[in-house]
């Protein structure tokens, strides 16, 4: 571990243990395995904030252009959100500049009026998906975020057959 940090230069390393006495629970793994998702499986808030945005807002995959065109504010906002201070442009730019030239790397944007108010960046590999999402403060009305992820597990979990699809780790 040591080796590896400092090769890499990073300050702090993370890692998942499963819980015991030893090593109490402090955060949930948000993963869905479900091919046959559907939202008439979810509860009926869930659902009619799928219905929202649906209504509201327009999906698609966008591709660089798009998203360093458009998808700033909605980094800037969620990482301030989160407790973060590397929602800068420059930060902006270092992440997702060179984004697609991974072809693992894909991001489906959720639009309303025009404007890309929230937007899903998903790393693919293999038959799993895990994906993370960035919205701006000022749209929640649009249940955006619920609309994106609706639309991911779709696409990932029963169009395309995968196994898993990985929300990431809460805090």
């Amino acid at each position: 571990v040591r080796r590896v940090l400092r090769g890499a230069r990073s300050a702090i390393a993370s890692y998942i243990v499963p819980a015991s006495e030893r090593f109490l629970v402090n955060s949930w793994l948000y993963v869905c395995a479900d091919r046959t998702y559907s939202s008439v499986k979810l509860d009926e808030t869930v659902r009619r904030h799928i219905r929202r945005a649906e209504q509201q807002l327009t999906f698609s995959w966008l591709d660089a252009g798009a998203l360093l065109t458009h998808g700033f504010g909605a980094f800037q906002e969620t990482r301030r959100r989160n407790g973060l201070s590397d929602g800068t442009e420059t930060d902006f730019r270092v992440r997702f500049e060179n984004f697609f030239e991974n072809p693992a790397q894909h991001a489906v944007g959720a639009w309303h009026n025009g404007s890309l108010v929230a937007f899903m960046a998903c790393t693919v590999v293999g038959d799993w998906a895990e994906i993370g999402g960035f919205s701006v403060d000022d749209n929640v009305r649009t249940r955006a975020n619920n609309g994106l992820v609706h639309r991911v597990l779709t696409h990932f979990l029963v169009e395309r057959g995968f196994r898993v699809v990985s929300y990431g780790l809460s805090s």
